[in-house]
């Protein structure tokens, strides 16, 4: 029954365009367990109209907060926003000793492998010194590399790194517009 319910609501969401259409369609999504409450909190903090109105109430509109409050969530929810904002600062810092661990970190994401998280281990940030955005590339490559058999998480530095993409880009507006560009397909994939 809930198989069909689903596809109900997707069906009526397509067909209608309509935001309570997708709001329905993101609630049922949770209850089957095909998208998680994480997501969704997300989804609504960087602006989506129907993830806000599937939570019933304002969400948390100070996304450097919303980052900081995902310490305990999925391991790989965290490491998509890290790559996002280490990407995004990459993007404006051309730091040619990065591009090797984010792509390993892009890997580990297509694929979750022991391989590919050895890889991300064999990176050492700290080698590349203090310099402005590498807490955003440390906490990417933290986010695939942590011990598994712990029962805490290692914090993301999401904040941190949310915190420093604003002050170097100087526009926290293109900061959220370029997670949510990164973070739409994942944080609310529409199958």
């Amino acid at each position: 029954m809930s198989d069909e319910r689903l596809r109900n609501l997707e069906q009526r969401f397509h067909e209608s365009g309509q935001v309570e259409d997708e709001a329905a369609w993101l609630v049922e999504r949770i209850r089957v367990g095909g998208l998680s409450r994480a997501q969704l909190n997300l989804a609504a903090s960087l602006g989506y109209p129907a993830a806000r109105l599937a939570l019933g109430r304002p969400p948390e509109h100070d996304l450097g907060r919303t980052l900081e409050a995902m310490r305990g969530t999925e391991r790989e929810l965290r490491a998509r926003i890290a790559l996002a904002l280490a990407r995004f600062l990459q993007e404006r810092l051309q730091r040619p000793e990065w591009a090797a661990a984010l792509a390993r970190v892009s890997e580990w994401l297509a694929a979750p492998s022991a391989r590919t998280a050895q890889a991300c281990a064999s990176e050492d940030p700290h080698e590349w010194g203090e310099e402005p955005g590498w807490i955003a590339v440390a906490d990417a490559l933290w986010c695939v590399t942590e011990a598994s058999d712990r029962e805490e998480p290692y914090p993301p530095y999401h904040y941190e790194a949310w915190e420093e993409a604003c002050e170097i880009s100087g526009n926290p507006a293109a900061v959220a517009l370029a997670l949510q560009a990164s973070l739409r397909p994942w944080v609310l994939p529409l199958d």
